[in-house]
């Protein structure tokens, strides 16, 4: 059986270029358990999203407001990541940390992240938060 990924995105915002490690990238299992984070430069995300091959990618969104429509949450990332994949846009709230790093402890069952080395990187910490954030919000509640 090959497994089927859950995966979450954080990209820098505001015209920043997507260098080295900028990127984070979080993607579980839910059916095993397996849980995995990095960060990366875009073209690498790239790959090692085709690898994984995720049923869904959790990315930032956006709030658009069609002329006389009603406001609807769009996602917010380059063409290569839209048009490859199922995203699922999040509000602003599934990628803050402040928000999802208690989520992220329950899920992990941890009192602390400090041993999974999510301090030093906000992209990994925003990414790991977003899976948090999804799986309580979509299967827990």
């Amino acid at each position: 059986d090959e497994p089927n990924y859950l995966a979450a995105v954080w990209l820098p915002k505001g015209g920043q270029r997507f260098e080295a490690n900028t990127c984070g990238l979080a993607y579980a299992d839910l059916s095993t358990g397996d849980f995995a984070a990095t960060t990366l430069d875009f073209a690498s995300l790239l790959n090692e999203l085709d690898r994984l091959r995720p049923s869904e990618l959790l990315v930032q969104g956006r709030t658009e407001r069609p002329a006389g429509g009603f406001a609807e949450r769009v996602a917010d990332v380059p063409p290569p990541l839209l048009d490859a994949y199922a995203c699922t846009p999040l509000p602003d709230a599934g990628f803050d940390p402040r928000a999802t790093s208690p989520m992220l402890k329950a899920l992990l069952a941890v009192e602390t992240l400090e041993g999974f080395g999510l301090d030093g990187s906000p992209a990994l910490l925003a990414a790991c938060g977003a899976v948090a954030y999804y799986v309580r919000h979509s299967f827990l509640e």
